[in-house]
């Protein structure tokens, strides 16, 4: 086989070669390294940071934590006794609606339960200051690498993942509020005209 010949193979196999790769082949996409759509931090909820002006957070088994912007600062309405601080709610809310763009999950999901959807960990209500808009969030299990919850607003199909943060501030928030109200009750047993006035 002379050198001629050699080069000439060499050259026909670089051809098909380049053919293949330009109009037959078709490349794989990775699910897991190709990036992960991603829906807007900021237009996860149609109301901006600072027009939330009231916030009701529910969970099964547990009373409502009812907290309202008042003279400048978040105070608890209800249930009566709850004491959990200005600052608890403040950084809920922040987390709640955060800078960065939030992870878009599932655009249709077609079970809810996959997500621990269907029977939601905590249900949040936020509403400006009339309460003219309210927009209520699903909050349901965490994912895999237990680093987020996912989330999901009830008038919009679509799944995200919600920061860690959103479920630890409230698992604090009803923490702090079981801790006080039964505080105030035994208090109130200890002494029955605790409370009452004239």
């Amino acid at each position: 086989m002379t050198w001629r010949r050699i080069i000439a193979y060499y050259v026909l196999a670089g051809v098909l070669g380049a053919y293949f790769f330009a109009y037959v082949h078709e490349p794989r996409h990775d699910p897991l390294t190709m990036p992960a759509p991603k829906v807007s931090g900021r237009g996860f909820l149609p109301l901006e940071r600072g027009e939330i002006r009231g916030v009701t957070l529910s969970r099964p088994d547990e009373p409502a934590l009812r907290f309202r912007w008042h003279e400048g600062r978040w105070e608890a309405v209800g249930p009566a006794g709850a004491g959990v601080t200005p600052a608890m709610v403040e950084s809920f809310i922040e987390n709640l609606t955060p800078e960065k763009d939030l992870r878009l999950i599932d655009a249709a999901p077609a079970d809810a339960a996959v997500y621990g959807l269907d029977a939601p960990t905590s249900t949040i209500v936020v509403r400006d200051e009339n309460g003219a808009r309210e927009t209520t969030i699903q909050v349901g299990s965490l994912n895999p690498a237990s680093s987020a919850y996912y989330g999901r607003r009830t008038d919009a199909p679509e799944v995200v993942l919600l920061g860690y943060n959103v479920g630890y501030y409230a698992d604090l928030m009803f923490q702090s509020a079981r801790r006080t109200v039964a505080g105030e009750e035994s208090r109130s047993e200890q002494d029955p005209s605790a409370g009452e006035s004239g």
